[in-house]
């Protein structure tokens, strides 16, 4: 399932594909080789928890993933960017990504943040509230046809 949601996704946002791998991580992680090789690993439980849930919370987690190497976040150029930039990038890819694949509502499109939910936020990760918003201005751009 994730290899065929990330294939979507970059399919969606015109960039090569990037290779899926499942690992033991959390959740799910972005990365880069040495060689800038680009790879997204995931736990299939914590997706197969989301998809329970809501079928579209674990394309909303992927879909970030991806928009982290869509906004080149693993690169050299990346590490100049805030964390909470990198985060909030991401979630806007999201929420365009949610809204061109066919997910229905906001409502939808905010499932994969309302299980993971946190007022407070970290210095890696801004919080909920402000992650929720930049979703939503993705998704509504999509809408808007751009």
């Amino acid at each position: 399932m994730a290899l065929n949601v990330v294939t979507s996704v970059c399919a969606t946002l015109g960039i090569s594909e990037i290779p899926v791998y499942r690992g033991e991580v959390q959740n799910a992680c972005a990365f880069a080789d040495n060689f800038g090789n680009r790879f997204i690993t995931y736990n299939p439980n914590f997706l197969n928890y989301l998809y329970t849930n809501n079928q579209w919370a674990p394309i909303s987690v992927l879909a970030h993933e991806v928009g982290h190497h869509f906004g080149m976040h693993s690169s050299w150029y990346g590490s100049f960017l805030h964390p909470w930039t990198k985060e909030l990038q991401s979630d806007y890819i999201s929420g365009y990504v949610l809204y061109k694949l066919g997910c229905p509502s906001i409502q939808d499109a905010l499932s994969a943040m309302n299980l993971m939910f946190s007022y407070t936020g970290t210095a890696s990760h801004p919080d909920s509230p402000k992650r929720m918003d930049a979703l939503i201005q993705g998704y509504n751009r999509a809408s808007q046809g751009f």
